[in-house]
């Protein structure tokens, strides 16, 4: 009677272990893999996905994407993911695909600015859409996601343009890093002249700028932090103006962690150095 009783135990012990690691394999290493070249594009999938999937950054949001060394364990994940999201500006992006023996992958190329509320909706909607394509099982989860996350954004930019219109900012004449003419130009700002890559400016494009500013009267320079301040630091002391480091990749500055924060981390900037208060 005691030996078929143990019998009886063991079998219900060895039942329940066999679903336990049932139930592992099927939320933890199936779960579907989406890999995103720059953090921005991997916050806007993550507010879609809530967790449904596993979202992989390639490029930190301190670095320029443009400029970035592959590492191994980032060739794991592109091997292992059934989507890959991109701007159009990391060249290292086919041989990224071709030494992670993937050039299949589903791609989704994501061109032009990010760092205002209306280009931000427009990628979270194509990026809503190639995840509901390919993966369809999660797409009423992934629909109610992406507009709780575009209201979200619609909320808080409103909440900037009205505070920034109460300040009467919107007077200010600005010289600006091409990378942050998008939100400048949002914020309402008057943009006299804009400034690529300080690597790829010449002796003779920095005069240009000078000139440009002292005829205007430039109260403000506005720069790019992935792409070096220095040259904005430079035009700004010569110009007397004022100088803003602005964020283009969530996550790098404190309390930047998603795009929204980032829009009102770098409004913040501004504020702070033309010296306006509410």
């Amino acid at each position: 009677m005691r030996k078929s009783f143990i019998k009886v135990i063991f079998i219900v012990v060895l039942f329940c272990v066999l679903n336990t690691f049932s139930f592992a394999a099927q939320t933890g290493t199936d779960t579907p893999a989406v890999v995103c070249t720059t953090s921005v594009l991997a916050n806007f999938a993550a507010g879609i996905a809530q967790g449904l999937l596993d979202i992989t950054t390639i490029a930190p949001a301190g670095m320029c994407p443009a400029h970035f060394d592959i590492k191994p364990s980032q060739l794991q994940a592109v091997r292992e993911a059934k989507v890959l999201i991109s701007h159009n500006f990391e060249p290292w992006i086919e041989n990224l695909l071709i030494s992670a023996d993937h050039t299949d992958i589903e791609r989704l190329i994501l061109g032009g600015p990010w760092n205002n509320p209306p280009s931000a909706i427009e990628k979270i909607d194509q990026i809503a859409l190639t995840l509901i394509k390919q993966f369809p099982q999660y797409e009423q989860q992934f629909t109610v996601n992406k507009e709780v996350l575009i209201q979200t954004i619609n909320m808080k930019s409103e909440e900037l343009k009205t505070k920034i219109a109460r300040l009467n900012a919107v007077q200010l004449k600005v010289i600006a890093s091409t990378h942050q003419e998008p939100f400048v130009q949002w914020l309402g700002l008057e943009i006299v002249a804009t400034f690529p890559s300080p690597e790829t400016v010449s002796t003779r494009k920095f005069l240009e700028l000078l000139l440009t500013g002292k005829k205007e009267s430039v109260g403000l320079v506005v720069d790019n932090l992935q792409s070096g301040t220095d040259l904005g630091a430079r035009l700004a002391s010569d110009l007397n103006a004022k100088h803003a480091i602005l964020t283009n990749f969530p996550g790098l500055m404190p309390q930047t962690e998603s795009l929204i924060d980032m829009l009102i981390y770098n409004a913040e900037q501004i504020f702070q150095a033309i010296g306006v208060t509410e």
